[in-house]
């Protein structure tokens, strides 16, 4: 009977869009590395949650005993990873990887409030946005910076530049 010890940072944590790699080494009942492909690693990885995108490959492995794989999810969230192979589920599985959005992308950042299409002279005009990853995933973080300008219109030389505050938890706001 083989036992197995896996390790890795993608166990536990990853990032929306990145590789999560971990690695699987295939043990002897006595604890010896099994140097071969006899005991071949046939892994099911299943990441259960809502909404997973997730592509799983065998990198490397086999001929030394040690299996390197990866996987990328694109939804953040909290998924139980599911380890099977050498006939069952490998001690540890399932483990709990916490994916955290990606880094902030413009594009897929969310803009709302009144300041967008009106503003009216003498009174304020706010804009807020909601920071998120290319994959749509919201920031809970701040950290990002978002720049803002207002044109007239009509042309003219009535313009404004600003820097959005940040509100340290993915959202960011403007008042003009």
């Amino acid at each position: 009977s083989e036992v197995c010890c896996i390790s890795g940072t993608g166990l536990a944590v990853a990032t929306s869009g990145v590789l999560g790699t971990f690695t699987v080494t295939a043990r002897d009942a006595f604890g010896n590395r099994v140097l071969s492909n006899d005991g071949e690693l046939n892994s099911t990885v299943a990441l259960n949650g809502t909404e997973a995108s997730m592509d799983v490959s065998v990198v490397a492995g086999g001929a030394d005993g040690v299996y390197a794989l990866q996987y990328t999810v694109t939804r953040s969230g909290v998924y139980l990873l599911v380890v099977t192979g050498f006939g069952g589920e490998l001690p540890g599985s399932p483990f709990a990887v916490s994916v955290m959005p990606s880094i902030v992308d413009a594009v897929a950042s969310v803009a709302s409030g009144s300041g967008l299409s009106v503003s009216t002279a003498g009174s304020q005009g706010r804009i807020s946005v909601s920071a998120r990853d290319r994959y749509g995933n919201p920031k809970s973080l701040g950290g990002g910076v978002f720049n803002v300008s207002g044109e007239h219109v009509g042309g003219g030389s009535i313009g404004w530049v600003g820097v959005m505050e940040d509100d340290g938890d993915g959202e960011y706001s403007a008042v003009y």
